[in-house]
């Protein structure tokens, strides 16, 4: 099977020719022996393709027919089967069955893959989901890869010569352009997917080509259409019909447009991805990966770098995590341990509230008693007329001054405090001197004449 793009830039009356071939059911060019033709399937420049069966095993196959007015030679048929044997045991390259050397005109039989093209499934749905985009390309690129290993260069690598088989595997098709490493022929390949410097014809075949047409089909999967076509372009191409001067305003146009950043754009494109990309489709050949391994290596590393994110992520979160609940459970032990120092020194302050509160009564009981006896002994020391107010022990600065009974003959009688402080008793002496009260002695337990304040 054969893709339906051109491998050489069509003319006018050969694009009309192609669109017939592939619009109208026509009768095959000849009826290979061995095989039943079912229908038609698609033309091209160099020739068309139709569906068979074999006779023998009732397997289903394609059969491509080279037009004898394409002027292709046996050298040039010789050549695409002889690739194509190279590679028959490359379960990425679509496989040769037979060959009708002598037929008129010549044709090849090889796998027939019903799945068709992927220009076909890109033609139905359009642009592919990225993460089905990058399988695919990866696919393609081992695919590529074992044909650079066994120094085989397609040379004209688009969407419509990647076939696509029942699990939707890549098989590479239509070698009419395909070049060993050493040979020196050039070799034009599809506008559009062609690497710039491919386009002349004097150009030497060059691995770095497949990396740039590589790299348009991913363009392409991402965003529905080749870099750097639009109907500017194609105008452009299509002004003259002389194949250099075509060639030349191809390269002048890749040159001279802006860069393809389409694929930037899209949803679920990352950076290294996008750069991968660009590298491919970098202009200068030197600028670009020197081979398919080398994107596939490129590849790996974005892999990497998406499988270790979520664990770059994972070791920002976790000890974020971590150090947010330690300062949560640093935070409630503190505050625990603050409550339960409030709560034992609030029990301890009632406690000695409670303690000092009974030591106060017991000591003002001991003052109530105190009282009478402190009043009988200064009356046995001749004190007769005092009356005794308060007794102060622990009771600071409690002095009640009660008037004080007169002794007989007038004089005034004499105020006892027991056991208060000096402070307190200059407070009561201040209180007692006033005019007729008589003199104060701190420490005396003597009557006089006068009135006494007596503090003892």
């Amino acid at each position: 099977m054969v893709g339906h793009d051109s491998t050489e830039p069509q003319s006018a009356d050969e694009r009309l020719l192609s669109a017939e071939l592939s619009t109208q059911h026509v009768v095959p060019p000849i009826r290979p022996p061995g095989y039943r033709l079912e229908r038609f399937l698609g033309a091209g420049t160099y020739g068309e393709v139709w569906v068979g069966i074999d006779r023998n095993t009732g397997r289903r196959v394609a059969i491509k027919f080279f037009h004898a007015r394409a002027s292709v030679d046996a050298a040039s048929l010789t050549r695409e089967v002889e690739k194509l044997v190279f590679l028959s045991s490359d379960r990425y390259v679509v496989q040769l069955l037979d060959v009708g050397w002598d037929a008129e005109p010549p044709y090849y039989v090889m796998d027939y893959i019903e799945q068709g093209s992927l220009e076909d499934c890109l033609s139905q749905g359009g642009e592919l989901a990225v993460d089905a985009a990058v399988e695919l390309f990866h696919e393609i690129a081992v695919g590529l890869t074992h044909l650079h290993n066994r120094g085989v260069l397609h040379c004209d690598l688009k969407p419509a010569n990647v076939l696509l088989d029942e699990d939707h595997k890549p098989r590479l098709a239509d070698f009419g352009q395909a070049r060993l490493a050493h040979e020196s022929s050039p070799a034009l390949g599809t506008m559009f997917y062609m690497a710039p410097e491919q386009a002349d014809l004097q150009a030497l075949p060059d691995a770095r080509w497949d990396v740039y047409s590589l790299g348009a089909i991913l363009y392409c999967m991402l965003v529905g259409h080749p870099p750097y076509r639009n109907p500017a372009s194609i105008a452009k191409v299509e002004s003259t019909t002389d194949l250099e001067d075509r060639l030349a305003i191809y390269r002048s146009s890749l040159v001279h447009a802006p860069r393809p950043s389409e694929h930037r754009l899209k949803r679920g494109v990352d950076r290294n991805l996008a750069d991968i990309v660009d590298r491919c489709l970098a202009l200068e050949p030197e600028q670009r990966f020197q081979s398919p391994g080398e994107v596939l290596e490129a590849l790996r590393v974005r892999e990497q770098t998406r499988a270790a994110r979520p664990l770059l992520l994972l070791g920002l979160v976790v000890p974020s995590i971590l150090l947010l609940l330690m300062a949560t459970s640093g935070w409630w032990m503190i505050r625990q341990s603050v409550d339960e120092t409030q709560a034992a020194l609030s029990a301890r302050t009632i406690e000695g509230n409670g303690w000092a509160a009974q030591f106060a009564a017991r000591k003002r009981r001991g003052t109530d008693r105190s009282i009478p006896r402190v009043r009988g002994a200064l009356r046995a020391g001749g004190v007769v007329d005092s009356s005794v107010v308060a007794v102060g022990g622990a009771a600071r600065g409690m002095a009640v001054i009660e008037t004080c009974s007169g002794r007989s003959g007038g004089e005034h009688g004499a105020v006892t405090v027991v056991g208060v402080g000096s402070r307190t008793a200059s407070a009561i002496r201040a209180t007692l001197a006033t005019p007729g009260v008589g003199r104060a002695n701190h420490g005396a337990s003597r009557s006089t004449s006068g009135g006494e304040l007596v503090c003892l």
